[in-house]
């Protein structure tokens, strides 16, 4: 008799409950503790529309509790004596059988790949970012992940939604975990790793954007992944020089141009070309700093110069820098005849070095620049220094 009278009490509770109130009672008696995202995605309704149930709800005391946090965070449920009910809702509800079938199916351990509609769920998340709403996206990201833990175009969306919501480290750690997730099931989508280098900028972890680019490249070369893999080379060369590892400053600031230059020998700098050129300019020009910071002895002159060589056969032809090391071979030299005793080996080095000049000259004469300053010097430097090796050769056969 208690059951039949509380039944027909329960009964006239819920006349004054609408379709979808009834809908959202079902659904929570079948899962038992859900969330606000969880029923939009069950249901199939908005985000208003579950919270207007929510409230009707509520108001009928129908509820244990529904925290007021961001969308998918709180814990909604209601009391034990609702659910023994559900017959009763159920007999209310004409699409019952679907809206059970559908929160088992989300329960369920079997077909764990199909829980929920993937893109279903992307479609919600970019509606959501369409209008602004970036705390309820990434509610939505989170608890499709819950659901499916490893799938890859969740994790990848998760990341994304991290990132629109803040710029902050703690975000950026988040996104990069599910980025690397994303990357580690299978997801190797152009975005997954542009979107995986900006997590990388946010944390300032430039060997992590090295890694990546790299791993862009196998599947897709792009500019795109060449400029991100030299600017990271660029900052490792700062924060090298920062602690006075200049050294490591070098070989970073020389890498990084090295690879704009292998970029451009591949056709591969289409799209950022201008960017690719400045910052292998910035590149050259901080390693051949470097090096005279590292070689203040005129004896080790010859590196400079061979640095400043280096850095025109990466095609960086800047007047400044071959100036440069035209005066630092020199006084190299200048050095050499200074020392007491005279070596083949040495006139040897010299003979490539005065080579080295006339290529270039070779190559500036082929762009039409041999009417400009630095090919007269060039030219003017190669003779000087062949007059020189000449003298230093009748010396060294003298003493043989």
């Amino acid at each position: 008799m208690d059951a039949f009278l509380r039944k027909f009490a329960f009964e006239r509770e819920i006349q004054f409950l609408a379709d979808n109130d009834l809908r959202v009672l079902l659904a929570l008696c079948e899962l038992g503790r859900s969330s606000a995202v969880e029923l939009q995605y069950v249901l199939d309704l908005n985000k208003s529309r579950v919270r207007d149930c929510l409230g009707a709800l509520k108001k009928y005391h129908l509820l244990v509790r529904e925290d007021d946090v961001p969308a998918g965070g709180a814990d909604i449920a209601v009391p034990n004596s609702i659910r023994v009910m559900q017959t009763v809702i159920e007999s209310h509800v004409r699409d019952f059988s679907r809206i059970r079938a559908k929160c088992r199916d989300v329960r369920s351990g079997i077909n764990k790949q199909k829980k929920i509609e993937v893109g279903s769920v992307i479609n919600r998340i970019v509606a959501l970012w369409k209008t602004g709403e970036y705390t309820d996206a990434l509610e939505v990201a989170k608890w499709a992940n819950r659901l499916n833990p490893g799938q890859p175009e969740i994790s990848c969306v998760m990341g994304r939604a991290f990132l629109k919501v803040s710029t902050d480290k703690d975000y950026a750690r988040q996104a990069d975990a599910a980025f690397r997730n994303a990357y580690e099931n299978g997801n190797e989508r152009p975005e997954l790793f542009s979107l995986w280098i900006e997590a990388k900028q946010l944390l300032e972890d430039w060997h992590g954007i090295i890694e990546i680019a790299r791993i862009a490249d196998k599947k897709r070369p792009s500019a795109e992944n060449i400029f991100f893999r030299a600017f990271a080379y660029q900052e490792l060369g700062e924060e090298a020089f920062a602690r006075t590892d200049i050294h490591g400053a070098g070989e970073y600031f020389k890498q990084g141009a090295i690879e704009i230059k292998e970029a451009f020998d591949r056709k591969q700098a289409k799209g950022r070309v201008n960017e690719l050129l400045d910052l292998k300019a910035a590149l050259a020009s901080a390693y051949v700093d470097v090096l005279r910071i590292l070689h203040g002895n005129p004896n080790d002159y010859l590196y400079i110069w061979q640095g400043c060589e280096l850095v025109f056969n990466l095609k960086v032809r800047n007047a400044g820098i071959i100036r440069l090391g035209l005066g630092k071979l020199l006084e190299w030299w200048e050095a050499v005849e200074m020392r007491s005793t005279v070596d083949r080996k040495t006139v040897n080095t010299l003979g490539v070095q005065i080579s080295g000049i006339r290529r270039m000259l070779n190559v500036l004469a082929k762009q039409g620049r041999n009417e400009e300053g630095i090919f007269v010097e060039l030219l003017s430097t190669a003779d000087i220094l062949e007059d020189k090796r000449e003298v230093y050769i009748e010396e060294l056969e003298a003493q043989e």
